[in-house]
């Protein structure tokens, strides 16, 4: 737990400024990940069936003002597809099913063009975007140069966010994170056609708004809960 929270503290230095100089946002997210790839992950003929795999996260958040932010995120989920949720693939390939977990790193902006009051609470709707990378763990396969076990991957997604107090917040958002690569299952298709996945996730984060030291800003004094 203390590796993670020091790589998200590092993370978020790269926005260009120190956390401990301004307001920051500490949370948790838990959400649930499917995955689209060579592998099917759901089956919409004759019966439904999909392979939402549970996930969970911790993150730090930077607000900009009032309408922006940037938020840094370590996410742990797993990819699963199986080939007998499609009848042209089933027994094709060995193996035909495989369920890994994976770990998503990722450094994300969010902007929010509008806001709206939901029982006198502030509401904001908004669009995120970042650059992230996934570590997976496969096992009995192999990995070449064209199917690394590090993946760069683009996320894009929009939600909402409530206010429930001055410090506390909760958000529930989509996202689709496209990977440069063809291997996220593991598997390199015939065709060149990138893998991506998509998650749920809702999250909840409380708000630190650091005292200020002296007025030359060299010392800064204890956080503020």
């Amino acid at each position: 737990m203390k590796k993670i929270l020091g790589l998200l503290f590092g993370l978020s230095l790269l926005t260009g400024r120190s956390l401990l100089a301004q307001p920051v946002q500490l949370g948790v997210t838990a959400g649930m990940t499917v995955m689209q790839g060579d592998y099917p992950s759901y089956r919409l003929k004759d019966s439904f069936r999909i392979l939402a795999n549970p996930g969970f996260g911790l993150f730090i958040r930077r607000p900009i003002g009032s309408n922006a932010g940037v938020k840094a995120s370590a996410y742990f989920s797993s990819f699963e597809g199986d080939d007998s949720l499609d009848p042209d693939l089933n027994g094709t390939r060995v193996p035909s099913r495989f369920k890994y977990p994976f770990i998503e790193i990722q450094i994300s902006g969010d902007f929010s063009p509008f806001h709206f009051n939901l029982a006198r609470r502030q509401v904001d709707f908004f669009v995120l975007a970042g650059a992230g990378a996934v570590k997976t763990t496969i096992n009995n396969t192999d990995i070449s140069d064209d199917c690394p076990i590090f993946n760069l991957v683009i996320p894009a997604g929009a939600g909402m966010r409530i206010h429930l107090s001055e410090q506390l917040q909760a958000s529930l958002h989509a996202e689709t994170n496209l990977s440069f690569s063809d291997c996220l299952d593991g598997y390199h298709g015939l065709t060149n056609v990138k893998d991506m996945y998509t998650s749920l996730k809702l999250a909840i984060s409380y708000g630190i708004v650091p005292e200020a030291g002296k007025s030359n800003g060299r010392n800064i004094g204890c956080p503020r809960f």
